[in-house]
C-alpha cells in the first residue's frame, strides 16, 4: 500500500478536474485532512443542497466566513466566492449575491461552506508545492493581501525538519511581526513550527500524499498568542503513473579507472584526425598495455593493435573513447555485444541540434541497450581522472588532487582545469557530461560522493539535475563540500500573481531552499565556481573556528567601503574591532580601526604589516577568516626610493602571513587590478602566486562566496 493509498477514497469522491491530470479537493475537505494532521481549524459547516446558510450557522458563534465551493473553484478571491464578518440574519443573502457573482465568471452549481472567523494574529501564507527535481518545496511568507508585497518567501525542501522549520519562522519576511508589533503579543512561534512539520515533515499530510500531491496553500494561516488557525486551506493534486523505482546505482569503476581502453575514430591515413590525438593523448598518459584502436579494416594504427570492432577485442575493454560521425555512432555500441563495459561518446550532432538529433540520441540509447554497454555524453569531452590514466585534450596532467567537478559543458571542464592549474589546483576527477543521455549527472555524483580520494564537489548543471542527485547533495551534508554553478536561474518574465503559492517558486528558490538545507554553495558565474573550490582545497583540514567573523583589512578608505559592500551582500560580518585592539593598533599603525581596516598595506609599509596586525588580533577576538585586499597595480608599478621593489615586497608580505606558527583563520587576498597588468608583469605575478598557498582573487565577489562557502560548510558539519 503506498502512502497515499488509505486518503485517496476521500479524496476521489469529492474532488474535481483541472487543467491536464490535477485535481483540486474541496476546501472543506482539506479542512478535515490539515485537522485531522494535527493543525487547527476554524469550526464550521457545510451547507446542505437544500438547506439555508442562517440554518447550518445557527449552532456556531459569530461573526462568520462565507465561502464557496466546487467545481471551477480553486482562488475564491479572484471568483467572488468569499464573504467576512457576517452576522447570522445576513448569510442567506450573502450566498445569493455570492451566486450572482460567481456565475458571472462561468461559475454554476456551487456549493457553500460557512465558518466562524478565525481568531486575530498574523497572517501568514504557508505553502508546499511540487517543483521537480528538488521534490517538494515548503513556502512560509507574509500572507493575506500583503502576500504579493513581499513575495519572496523563506523556502526549504520538504519533508521539513524542526531545525528547517525553527530557521524558517525566524527568517521570513514577517517574522519581526510575530514577535510583537506596536505591542502587540508575541505570536506563538512554536505553534507554527508544529502546524507546519504536522503539514510538511516527515509523516505529515504531504508524506502520505505520496507522488498524487502536486500543490498546497494555507493563506493566511493566522498565528497569535494562543496557537495557530489554517482559514484558508487549498489542496490539488495529481494522476501519477505507477511507481518505476529508485534508478540502480551504477558501478563506474570502469570509467574512472579502466584496465583496458579502447579509441573508436582514430584514422589510419590522417594522424591529425581526433581519434589519433586521443591515442597519442592515452599513451602519454602511460597507456603501453591494454590500448586499442577500432577501424573497420586497418590492423595496427600508430602502432596501436586495432580490430573492427569493440565486440571483436579479444577479452574486451572496460571503456571506449568514441569520437565518430553522429549517424554511426549508435551501431558503434551497438557493436560492442556486451564486449565493453563503459564508453564516452564525444561527438556532437545529436540532441542539441534539433528535431533530428533527438531521434539519433534516442538511437544512440537503443544502440546501447542492445550492445550491452553504458555511455557517457553524447556532446561531450569526457573524463579526467589522473588516478585513472584518464584525460582529454588539454586535461593530461598526472598529479591527482582532491577536488571532483561534473560539468555539463565540454569548454567549462577545459577553463576549469586550465584556470585551476593558474591557482595549483589538482582534481581527483573532472568529467564533462554532455547531453548526458544516459549515465546521468546523478550517477557520476553518486561515484564521486562515495569516492575516498574525493573531498570536494563542484557541480555545473544546465538541465541535468534530478530528485536522485538532490538528494545526494542533501545526503552530502557536512560530509563533503558541494560547489553549485547552475545557469538560467532569473525569474525574469513571471506572469502569475505572486499571492499563489506555485508562482512563488521558482528553479533559483529550489537551489536556494537546498542550499539552505545541505549547506552546499550556489555561485553566480565562473570565477565564483573556480573561487569557491580553491579556497575550500586550500584550507581542507585545516584548524580553524567554525564561529567567526571576517576580519577585512587593506589601503585605501574607498576600496574598504567596497570590500564592505560586498561582505555585506554575501552574508559576511565585519564586527569592530574590541577597543582593546583599537588602542593598540593606533598606537602603530594610524588608519581607520573599525572593520575593514584602513592600513599602509603598500610599498611604502612594512611587508609584515598584514601579519603583525593579524597576530595582535586573533588572540583577543575570533575571526575564522581574514580578508586581505591591495592595489597590485601599485605594487607592481612601485618605484619608492628605498624601498623593495613592488613585486618582491608583495611576495614578502605574503611569506610573512604563510610563516609558522600559522594564523587560526583562512587568508583570502584580493588584488583588486590585477586585470590590469601588462602581459608581462601579470606573467610574473601569476608565477609568484602559484610559489604560495594563500588563495588570491581578482574581485571582491569572489573572495566573498569563496569565505561564505567555507563559512557554510563547516557550520554544518559542526552541527551534523
Amino acid at each position: 500500500m503506498t502512502k497515499s493509498e488509505s486518503l485517496m477514497p476521500l479524496l476521489r469522491e469529492h474532488w474535481f478536474a483541472l487543467d491536464g491530470d490535477e485535481q483540486c479537493v474541496p476546501e472543506p475537505v482539506v479542512k478535515q485532512l490539515v485537522k485531522a494532521a494535527g493543525m487547527a481549524v476554524p469550526t464550521g459547516a457545510v451547507i446542505g443542497l437544500d438547506e439555508a446558510p442562517s440554518q447550518a450557522a445557527a449552532a456556531l458563534k459569530g461573526p462568520f466566513v462565507l465561502k464557496g465551493w466546487g467545481p471551477g473553484i480553486v482562488h475564491k478571491s479572484e471568483l467572488g466566492a468569499v464573504r467576512v464578518k457576517l452576522a447570522l440574519e445576513d448569510l442567506d443573502y450573502a450566498a445569493r449575491a455570492m451566486a450572482a457573482e460567481m456565475a458571472g465568471h462561468g461559475i454554476a452549481g456551487a456549493r457553500f461552506y460557512v465558518e466562524e472567523m478565525a481568531p486575530a494574529g498574523t497572517e501568514v501564507l504557508f505553502g508546499v508545492v511540487a517543483r521537480p527535481p528538488f521534490g517538494n518545496l515548503v513556502l512560509l511568507g507574509v500572507g493575506g493581501t500583503l502576500a504579493e508585497l513581499f513575495g519572496k518567501p523563506a523556502v526549504r525542501l520538504c519533508p521539513l525538519t524542526r531545525e528547517a522549520a525553527a530557521d524558517m519562522a525566524e527568517s521570513f519576511p514577517g517574522a519581526a511581526l510575530l514577535r510583537g508589533y506596536r505591542g502587540a503579543p508575541p505570536a506563538d512561534r512554536e505553534a507554527l513550527i508544529a502546524a507546519m512539520l504536522a503539514v510538511a515533515g516527515e509523516g505529515g499530510l504531504i508524506d502520505r500524499l505520496g507522488d498524487s500531491f502536486a500543490e498546497f496553500e494555507c493563506n493566511p494561516l493566522f498565528v497569535g498568542a494562543e496557537g495557530t488557525v489554517a482559514a484558508d486551506a487549498r489542496l490539488i493534486l495529481r494522476d501519477v503513473a505507477a511507481p518505476v523505482g529508485d534508478r540502480e546505482p551504477l558501478d563506474l569503476d570502469a570509467l574512472f579507472r579502466p584496465r583496458s581502453v579502447a579509441v573508436v575514430g582514430a584514422s589510419a591515413t590522417r594522424a591529425s584526425a581526433w581519434g589519433n590525438r586521443t591515442l597519442a593523448r592515452y599513451r602519454a598518459m602511460g597507456w603501453k598495455d591494454n590500448l586499442f584502436a577500432v577501424h573497420p579494416t586497418a590492423t595496427e594504427i600508430d602502432g596501436t593493435p586495432t580490430y573492427p570492432s569493440l565486440g571483436a577485442i579479444p577479452g574486451g575493454v572496460d571503456y571506449a573513447e568514441i569520437s565518430v560521425n553522429a549517424e554511426v555512432a549508435a551501431d558503434v555500441l551497438r557493436a560492442a555485444s556486451g564486449n565493453a563495459r563503459m564508453a564516452t561518446v564525444n561527438s556532437a550532432g545529436f540532441a542539441e541540434e534539433g528535431e533530428e538529433g533527438r531521434r539519433l540520441e534516442a538511437g544512440l540509447v537503443e544502440g546501447a541497450k542492445q550492445g550491452s554497454i553504458r555511455f557517457l555524453g553524447p556532446n561531450c569531452m569526457g573524463i579526467y581522472a589522473p588516478r585513472g590514466r584518464q584525460g582529454f585534450s588539454g586535461a593530461t596532467s598526472p598529479d591527482a588532487g582532491r577536488i571532483a567537478a561534473i560539468l555539463q559543458s565540454g569548454g567549462l571542464s577545459t577553463d576549469l582545469i586550465q584556470a585551476g592549474a593558474n591557482r595549483g589546483l589538482k582534481f581527483s576527477a573532472v568529467v564533462s557530461a554532455g547531453n548526458a543521455a544516459d549515465i546521468r549527472l546523478s550517477d557520476l555524483l553518486a561515484h564521486v560522493a562515495r569516492d575516498n580520494d574525493t573531498e570536494i564537489i563542484g557541480v555545473y548543471v544546465e538541465g541535468g539535475a534530478d530528485e536522485r542527485m538532490i538528494r545526494i547533495i542533501r545526503e552530502l551534508r557536512g560530509k563533503k563540500p558541494v560547489v553549485l554553478l547552475v545557469p538560467g536561474l532569473s525569474e525574469i518574465g513571471s506572469k502569475i500573481a505572486a499571492s499563489h503559492t506555485g508562482s512563488m517558486t521558482s528553479d533559483r528558490r529550489g537551489w536556494e531552499a537546498l542550499v539552505a538545507e545541505s549547506g552546499a554553495t550556489l555561485t553566480g558565474s565562473f570565477e565564483e565556481f573556480l573561487a569557491c573550490l580553491t579556497y575550500l582545497d586550500r584550507y581542507h583540514g585545516r584548524a580553524i573556528p567554525v564561529d567567526g567573523n571576517v576580519l577585512a583589512m587593506g589601503l585605501g578608505g574607498g576600496a574598504s567601503v567596497l570590500c564592505a559592500d560586498a561582505c555585506d551582500a554575501a552574508g559576511l560580518l565585519l564586527p569592530t574591532l574590541l577597543p582593546e585592539l583599537q588602542e593598540q593598533l593606533a598606537d602603530k599603525k594610524g588608519g581607520i580601526l573599525l572593520n575593514p581596516l584602513d592600513l599602509r598595506l603598500g610599498p611604502a609599509g612594512p611587508p609584515e604589516a598584514a601579519r603583525k596586525v593579524i597576530d595582535t588580533v586573533l588572540p583577543m577576538q575570533c575571526f575564522s577568516d581574514v580578508l586581505i585586499h591591495i592595489n597590485l597595480l601599485g605594487y607592481m608599478t612601485s618605484t619608492v626610493p628605498g624601498r623593495l621593489p613592488g613585486l618582491e615586497h608583495f611576495a614578502r608580505l605574503v611569506a610573512a602571513l604563510e610563516q609558522e606558527p600559522l594564523p587560526a583563520a583562512r587568508i583570502a587576498i584580493v588584488t583588486r587590478n590585477a586585470a590590469d597588468l601588462a602581459g608581462s608583469l601579470r606573467d610574473e605575478f601569476l608565477e609568484l602566486a602559484r610559489q604560495f598557498s594563500i588563495p588570491m582573487f581578482d574581485r571582491y565577489s569572489e573572495a566573498t562566496s569563496a569565505i561564505s562557502a567555507a563559512k557554510r560548510f563547516y557550520r554544518m558539519r559542526e552541527a551534523a
